[in-house]
Order: C-alpha cells, then structure tokens, then sequence
C-alpha cells in the first residue's frame, strides 16, 4: 500500500491505529533528513602478477577474459623494464585498458578494475612470469531496504563530490571488532585493577599478582571472563599480554586500569584494532527512509529499496518508523540493539545476540509501538544524536 494512498478521519483514530509505514519519518522540528550514498561493500578487483628478472629477446603476454592481450618483447634484462614495458602494451591494447588500469611497482604488476563489481580474469606468460592472483576480489553494494539502521566510515571522494557521506547497512562483513591489549609487568604483592566498559554497563576486577607476568595475565584474563556477560567483551592471554576483542563486531568498549602501588607503568593498553567501525558510536549514521520514488525490487512485490551504489535520504535525527517483531514486547526504556546478520541485518531489536551491536540511549531510544497480532509489527524509533 503507498504511503500517499493512506488517509484516515478523526473519527478513525483509535489506540490500535496503525502508526505509520516502515522507513516513514514523523516530521516535526527535531527532523535531520540527509543524503547518503550507498557504496559498501562495494569493491574493484586488484590482481597482481610477480615480474621476473628475464633475458632480452624474450616474448611476455598478459591477456584479459581469454580475449584481449597485450604483449611485450623485452630488450634487457631488467625487472623494471619488463613491467613498464607491459603497463605501456596493457594501456595500448584495445578494449584492455577500458575495463582495467595497469600500475608497477617493486617487481609486481597490478591491474586494478575500472568499477567496483566487474569481475574478470588475467593470464600471463613468458620465462619465470608469476601466476596471477587476486589480491582483491570484486564486490557491488548491496541494496537498502527502507528502515534499515545504517553506519558510515567517511565520505564520498571521487574527484566531484566530496561532501556526501558514504552510508551501507552494518553487517558482520563490513564492521570490525574491536581490540585492545594490556601488558601486565609482574611485581610481588601488586593488586592489578581493570574496569570494562561495555554495552552502558562497567565491570571491575581485582586481581593479586601471582608468580611471574605471564601467570598474572592469564589470573587477569580469567577474572575478566568470569564478570563479562556473553556478546560483549573475550580476554585471552598472549605471554604477558592480556587481549581483549569485542565479541560483536562494532561493538566498542573502554578500558581503564590502576594497580595499588601507584606505579602505572606495571600496566600499559595499547588500542590495537581500533578504527570508526569497530564502535557503532563512531560510526551510527541513521535510519534509511521512505521514499516515493524509488522503485519496488521486482515488478511483483510492495519491496521498495535503495539500489546499490546510489544516493539514499536517511534520518539522522527525529522521529522514524521501522520494523519489529512483535515475539518482542517494546516499552518505553528498553534497551536497543542492531542487527548485522543475514537478511535482517539493519533491523533494531530489543534483545542481545551474537551479532547485534547495543545502541546507546543517547543516540535512540523507541517511541511508539504498533498494537499488530501479526508476526511483524511496527515501532517508533526517536533518533537523538547521529555520528
């Protein structure tokens, strides 16, 4: 049913009223709509080929999809000359350059593709030439349904437009998780304190020194596990390291630590795998919204969506209307959390899992929620502060 179809009297408005369709926004003076551009996980094919140091008078051949070849005939023996020499014949060769781009380097030739998406194939020979191998494989975008939570990790950079965000939907291949490591030095009658962040929540340990560094990381390590609650934070031990990894990726977390002597150099964090999509506080854009005129998916369904590598209106603050299970029974408080798996990733649910990231209450909270006996229903999401 389209939203401009939808009308109802004073008359109609009840408390089981429907409050709206999936991805519509409830305008009022708190409204942020922006434009995004969809490009994740978007990705042009890189392919590498060693180049070998050859003798003059030796024939090479790089050829594209079986089809179309470049050749290169050296008259040295350098390396160098070899691979410029087949940048030059890639770059002249018809139907060749158009689809990929040569560049060498160190020995190594790479053909990059022109767009993301474009799959293709390179064979090469001549004496002692390297196999070809894909150091990048190609990817398209993937579609954004209407409602769907988005992140971003910077801007559109294409030489015309650097002012729009890139915005994709989080999913567990495209966010990180995130990695610390404390190194723990070992003294006689130390008490070592850490406290971890987490999901809204901090948990303290303290834990004596035992017999050497080592011993005292894995005492860490286990103290952590055991006051940790699942889908939040793993410590492991490496020698005297004790690391610890989000189990949900782009999950943040914060870590702060002391030891009873006052000596602080007996601990030392190190933020070892920490960039913009390793916590969603960082990286949280909005919700994807309604639009009248994008088109459904299919010619058969009511399945409208953002198509892949486009722009995209999302909501980054204000009230918006996005799916939910009714299996969940929402009040006002509860918690949020967003999925990055599968068919559902994107979606806003009120329980915990192995791959839904928690949304703090500073940046949403629900609202409204739809009284539906169906298996899906809908919920008001307030939208308060963006990344």
């Amino acid at each position: 049913m389209s939203e401009e179809l939808f009308h109802q009297s004073v008359r109609d408005v009840r408390d089981e009223q429907t409050i709206g369709f999936v991805g519509q926004v409830i305008r009022d003076v708190r409204s942020v709509l922006l434009t995004g551009n969809n490009q994740a996980p978007q990705a042009a094919q890189v392919t590498t080929v060693t180049i070998p140091t050859p003798s003059a008078g030796v024939t090479y051949t790089v050829t594209l999809n079986g089809a179309v070849t470049a050749t290169f005939i050296t008259t040295t023996t350098s390396a160098d000359d070899l691979g410029n020499g087949l940048v030059a014949a890639i770059q002249g060769a018809a139907g060749f350059f158009g689809m990929a781009t040569p560049s060498y380097a160190g020995a190594v030739l790479s053909i990059t593709g022109r767009w993301p998406g474009m799959a293709f194939t390179i064979t090469a020979t001549g004496a002692s030439i390297g196999t070809p191998t894909t150091a990048t494989s190609s990817a398209s975008a993937s579609a954004v349904k209407f409602g769907r939570g988005l992140v971003s990790d910077g801007y559109v950079d294409n030489g015309i437009d650097n002012s729009t965000k890139k915005t994709f939907v989080p999913s567990t291949s495209n966010m990180a998780a995130m990695v610390k490591t404390l190194s723990v030095t070992f003294a006689a009658s130390e008490v070592y304190l850490i406290d971890i962040t987490v999901r809204g929540q901090t948990y303290k340990v303290l834990v004596d020194a035992t017999t050497n560094s080592a011993d005292t990381a894995t005492a860490i390590s286990n103290a952590i596990n055991g006051v940790l609650p699942a889908a939040t934070v793993v410590a492991t031990t490496s020698t005297a390291d004790v690391v610890l990894t989000a189990e949900v990726a782009g999950q943040g977390f914060s870590v702060a630590y002391g030891v009873k002597s006052g000596t602080i150099a007996r601990l030392a964090l190190a933020h070892t795998t920490d960039g913009i999509l390793t916590d969603i506080t960082r990286c949280f854009a909005g919700v994807a919204v309604r639009r009248r005129d994008v088109e459904d998916a299919d010619s058969y369904g009511d399945n409208p969506e953002y198509a892949a590598n486009r722009n995209l209106e999302y909501c980054a603050g204000g009230r918006i209307v996005v799916q939910r299970d009714t299996a969940e029974s929402i009040s006002a408080g509860d918690d949020i959390y967003l999925e990055t798996s599968g068919a559902d990733a994107g979606r806003f649910f009120k329980t915990a899992s192995a791959s839904r990231i928690w949304l703090p209450p500073a940046f949403a909270v629900w609202d409204r929620s739809e009284k539906s006996g169906n298996s899906y229903g809908v919920q008001q999401l307030r939208i308060k502060n963006a990344a």
